[in-house]
């Protein structure tokens, strides 16, 4: 990956007006460095080695939903089953790929029908070599409270689900499956134990349940800030913006603690500054802010965060644009210590010399969400898109078809 030290020491020359001799012309050192920012791109060079696609209109077995959405493009609702929303993140564990939806349809209002649901992804992976380049998705556990761990009211204690006449379907109610309603899973991993840890945007929440998906203890609140949608709190004293909790997670400290970073910078911070607080798995308890990310734009958001292999953390920021009008899709590694954040992708440029998903050579990744990430190397990265079936067309703009998941893995400075 590209360094940062040159562009440091070429700023030192800026600012003392170095005289410098280039290509026998004799320039200063503000010159020579808008010269070099010329020849170096802003960041490497990536390439696209396979791709695997989930069709949108995907669907898994449970109960009906959709009940309070409205149709979108070309799709009709209420749906029969559960679809196969887009991912929101991604990890890769005993030699196999596992993804979780978000809380359904965008809002806690109109996800009540939603399960949360973690999957297990195949990838069909289209590469140099062939394949099919179809990407299969099967359910691996539902989120629920048997053991009644939550401290509020969830949906699986009503008669209907909030605002509607519906009734809620009996396998809700019996196995005391979770919903969109109750929390909005952005992001997972699995502790050392084989036990898996959620963070939760509306708490924000960290949720802790076994292997099967149920919660072993009570909802784990963030001292000191909240949001609006957090059920235990004074809703005037949120400091936390309504979907600006746990978006992203990693683990750290040989797995012995979670960084949690927020999605949003907080209502009283005026800068476009996100906290990262970390939680010992042992001691259960928070400390921080431990450090703070500096988005590059207002506006922008941090969808998405993964351990890099050689130290630091890989975030994808994103503007809030799809398609076309998409401008700001970028990969970083940044480094908590120093505070640099060095560019290390843009997703809207990426070489793809195989032709395996355009025929000019050149991909874009315009999503609106992209909310998973997983560095298995220091050269590859693997992403996939949340498609917020079935409003997104990042994608398909052109016919109005809701976007698909497309998971792709990257070759950087091939």
């Amino acid at each position: 990956m590209k360094s940062t030290s040159g562009i440091k020491t070429l700023s030192k020359l800026m600012m003392q007006s170095v005289h410098l001799k280039l290509f026998g012309w004799q320039v200063t050192g503000a010159l020579y460095l808008l010269f070099i920012f010329l020849l170096v791109p802003t960041s490497e060079a990536a390439e696209l080695r396979n791709i695997a696609i989930l069709p949108a209109n995907s669907f898994v077995d449970g109960p009906a939903s959709g009940h309070q959405i409205e149709p979108a493009n070309g799709v009709t609702v209420p749906f029969l089953s559960q679809p196969l929303q887009g991912f929101s993140d991604l990890i890769f564990y005993q030699q196999q790929w596992l993804g979780i939806a978000d809380n359904g349809f965008g809002a806690r209002q109109n996800s009540a029908d939603h399960l949360l649901m973690v999957f297990r992804l195949n990838p069909g992976w289209k590469s140099a070599n062939g394949g099919s380049g179809v990407l299969r998705a099967e359910l691996f556990f539902t989120l629920s409270d048997p053991g009644h761990k939550v401290p509020f009211p969830i949906v699986a204690d009503g008669d209907s689900y909030p605002g509607t006449e519906v009734r809620v379907d009996p396998r809700i109610r019996e196995q005391r499956l979770l919903t969109g309603a109750d929390f909005d899973i952005e992001s997972f991993r699995v502790a050392v134990d084989g036990s898996f840890w959620f963070g939760d945007e509306f708490g924000p929440f960290l949720l802790h349940t076994n292997a099967h998906g149920e919660l072993l203890e009570a909802p784990i609140e963030l001292p000191g800030l909240w949001t609006a949608n957090n059920p235990l709190r004074d809703p005037n004293n949120a400091k936390v913006p309504a979907s600006g909790g746990f978006e992203s997670m990693a683990l750290a400290g040989n797995s012995e603690a979670l960084i949690l970073l927020l999605e949003k910078p907080l209502t009283d911070v005026d800068e476009p500054i996100l906290y990262a607080y970390r939680f010992d798995l042992t001691t259960r308890k928070y400390t921080g802010p431990v450090w703070k990310y500096r988005l590059h734009a207002n506006g922008n958001r941090v969808g998405a965060m993964t351990e890099a292999p050689n130290g630091g953390f890989v975030l994808i920021e994103r503007d809030g644009k799809q398609g076309a009008a998409a401008d700001y899709k970028k990969v970083f590694l940044f480094d908590p210590d120093t505070g640099d954040a060095e560019e290390i992708v843009d997703l809207l440029a990426i070489d793809d010399p195989l032709h395996l998903a355009t025929g000019n050579g050149r991909f874009r990744y315009p999503f609106i969400t992209i909310e998973s990430v997983v560095m298995p190397d220091a050269k590859t990265l693997v992403i996939i898109n949340d498609n917020n079936y079935p409003f997104s067309v990042g994608r398909h703009e052109e016919s109005g078809a809701a976007d698909d998941s497309e998971m792709i893995v990257l070759r950087l400075n091939p």
